[in-house]
């Protein structure tokens, strides 16, 4: 058999953002013909197999190349949401945008699905030639374009792994493998905070490092890669490792970079991360491991070591500021300065890095760098010899400029560490001591629109549709609500209609906050979800309590985030062990489902995946399951009522857009 794949073509670099709407979305429209040509390219290079020799010829360059250009192409339609201020125009261009983004949804999974197709092939198993091309293409033209994402990477690698069946061990690229599924283990690990995918990032690294592992290609590359993931201090933070064992590992790989450097360098290997990441080794153990758990580390021991790095440290010409920080933190605790003297004598570097963020887009590394500083400013501001007032100005002020960052960072699908930070942040006490619970829900709401605003907005569109439905059960069926919100009697509700409609416009704008966790996963909308994607999405009402605790007024809405996708019979939805059937709040939980499903199976905009439905489609759906998957008290409600029924069309079919830029313009107003 010989598999003929016709080339993909790859698109044009992406024209700069025109200042007017206009240019804009001509340029915008100018990319339709590119995407439907692809769609085109694609589906014929899938379906062309014919027969002749026992070689497959297979254009991983165009499939890969196609992927990240096509990532590319999402982030600038996504990006250009915020350079358009007039309505109209506005929508007229989201409409565009919602288009492109499908037809993108469709060129990858078209992709992705012809290569599953080709690496099934019988004949592709025993296929040398094919399995080293595979390798370079999925490294040249996606892992090194910074545009892959982790799960996809997963998926791929293991695909690489069905043609390796016998491969000698000169020819396999088992270390490259090793280091792709470490790094994209620890990328959703920041996600999920699942202990096991930790521990297999760190497994993977541990086997690059390994002696054995010498005996595969490019060996040092990758044993280099491992070192310096091996090197950072969450593996002994999380108990993955021990502390002596970090510092073993520190002090090998210092060795092998001081005896084989210059080779390396030579060579045209980058060592000036590696080089940094060793040099601050030491001092960041101190500040992220002795500093958060002092049983770590015997206190003379620390000490000594903390007296050496600080005269170190001062002799140097310069420090970048995440070492500078923490050289003064260890002088705080070896009593040569306070907290108070240490906010001082930083605060001209902290307004120096803000005034850095102007007119500029942060990449992920600069990114992390930027907000690395936060956590050592907040310990020391909590720790600080200042009054309470002063404490807290300087808490509200640095969490807006943490907002300002969000707002500035550039986006890379192979980066997770954002969700990371964001999770830490909403939810450190040295933050929360000093917000008011409000402010707490204001923070996180904040960083998670700068991220994601699409999750955000559907959130607002929901609660509008659950308010609508909430206002017609008081007024013509208060029957239905008796006994939730402390009303006994018909007569009760109705004189409480603020109390019912308030309850769901909340309830509805928190029920997918467990998502913030999930950002790049929900952010895959351009591309089919892989399995374990589907999994962790899942997870989203669970993940949402942690963020409902930091306001204690908001422990109501407890059933509404967890169950809003439990079917009404208690027998179909997630979570399984949550019984949505004996909750107190029942109906309310009813209410959010309807309206989310309702949201989600008529949005044109933000799933890629389908097409929206209409309002009439969605009813005949809902009177179907009604009983099973929905309240038919609920159902029949709308059936009932004309006037409702009209209502919730609109909101679905037209009434969606104003909601959608009045949050996209108000949030981003002052980005023009």
């Amino acid at each position: 058999m010989k598999c003929v794949i016709i080339a993909t073509p790859t698109h044009r670099p992406a024209a700069a953002h025109s200042h007017t709407a206009t240019a804009l979305l001509a340029v915008i429209t100018r990319r339709l013909l590119p995407i439907v040509m692809l769609l085109l390219t694609v589906m014929t290079a899938s379906a062309q197999t014919v027969k002749d020799e026992d070689t497959l010829h297979v254009d991983f360059d165009g499939w890969f190349s196609t992927l990240v250009n096509n990532r590319k192409l999402y982030n600038r339609y996504n990006d250009s949401i915020f350079l358009i201020h007039d309505h109209d125009r506005w929508v007229e261009f989201f409409h565009t945008r919602a288009a492109l983004n499908h037809d993108i949804y469709q060129s990858n999974k078209l992709c992705l699905d012809s290569l599953r197709q080709v690496i099934t092939l019988p004949q592709a198993k025993n296929d040398a030639r094919l399995y080293s091309e595979f390798i370079k293409s999925f490294f040249s033209k996606y892992i090194n374009q910074n545009r892959s994402d982790p799960f996809l990477m997963l998926e791929l690698c293991d695909l690489i792994d069905t043609l390796q069946v016998n491969r000698p061990d000169s020819l396999r690229f088992t270390n490259y493998l090793n280091t792709w599924r470490g790094s994209a283990y620890y990328h959703i690990w920041n996600m999920t905070h699942d202990d096991e995918l930790l521990q297999k990032s760190y497994a993977c690294y541990q086997r690059c490092a390994a002696d054995d592992a010498k005996r595969y290609p490019a060996y040092q590359s990758n044993y280099l890669n491992a070192m310096l993931q091996l090197c950072a201090y969450v593996w002994a933070q999380k108990k993955v490792e021990t502390v002596d064992d970090l510092r073993g590992r520190i002090k090998l790989a210092r060795r092998y970079v001081a005896k084989h450097g210059d080779e390396l360098s030579r060579k045209g290997y980058r060592m000036t991360e590696l080089k940094r990441r060793l040099n601050n080794a030491d001092e960041s153990m101190v500040r992220n491991i002795f500093l958060v758990d002092r049983t770590t580390i015997k206190k003379k021991s620390i000490d000594k070591l903390m007296h050496t790095l600080v005269v170190r440290n001062l002799r140097k010409p310069s420090l970048d500021n995440s070492s500078y920080l923490r050289t003064l933190i260890m002088q705080m605790n070896l009593k040569q300065i306070t907290a108070k003297e240490a906010l001082n004598r930083y605060r001209p570097r902290y307004r120096a890095s803000m005034e850095s963020l102007r007119n500029r887009r942060l990449d992920p590394q600069e990114f992390s760098l930027h907000l690395m500083p936060y956590y050592s400013l907040f310990y020391l501001n909590d720790l600080a010899d200042i009054p309470y007032s002063a404490k807290r100005r300087n808490v509200l002020r640095m969490c807006r400029d943490i907002e300002m960052a969000f707002r500035h960072r550039s986006d890379r699908q192979s980066v997770t560490t954002f969700v990371n930070n964001l999770n830490v942040f909403v939810t450190y006490d040295r933050i929360l001591s000093y917000l008011k619970p409000r402010e707490r829900l204001a923070f996180l709401n904040k960083l998670s629109v700068s991220t994601h605003v699409a999750t955000y907005a559907h959130s607002v569109h929901v609660s509008e549709i659950a308010m609508v439905l909430m206002e017609s059960l008081v007024d013509n069926h208060p029957q239905l609500l008796v006994g939730y919100l402390g009303c006994e009697t018909e007569g009760s509700v109705k004189r409480h209609k603020r109390r019912f409609v308030e309850f769901v416009r909340e309830a509805a704008l928190y029920h997918d906050l467990g998502k913030n966790t999930i950002i790049p996963v929900v952010d895959n909308d351009y591309r089919p979800l892989t399995d374990q994607e589907f999994k962790i999405v899942k997870r989203h009402p669970e993940m949402g309590l942690k963020y409902l605790a930091l306001d204690p007024k908001l422990a109501k809405y407890h059933d509404t985030t967890l169950g809003h996708h439990k079917w009404y019979n208690g027998k179909g939805g997630y979570p399984a062990d949550f019984d949505n059937t004996r909750s107190p709040y029942r109906i309310m939980i009813d209410i959010i489902t309807l309206s989310d499903c309702m949201q989600a199976a008529t949005e044109r905009v933000g799933r890629n995946y389908k097409d929206g439905k209409t309002f009439d489609a969605v009813m005949g759906e809902m009177r179907r399951d009604a009983g099973t998957r929905y309240n038919p008290d609920l159902v029949s409600h709308i059936d009932a009522h004309p006037g409702l029924a009209q209502k919730l069309n609109h909101l679905l079919d037209e009434g969606w857009m104003d909601i959608y830029y009045n949050i996209y313009s108000q949030y981003f107003v002052n980005q023009r």
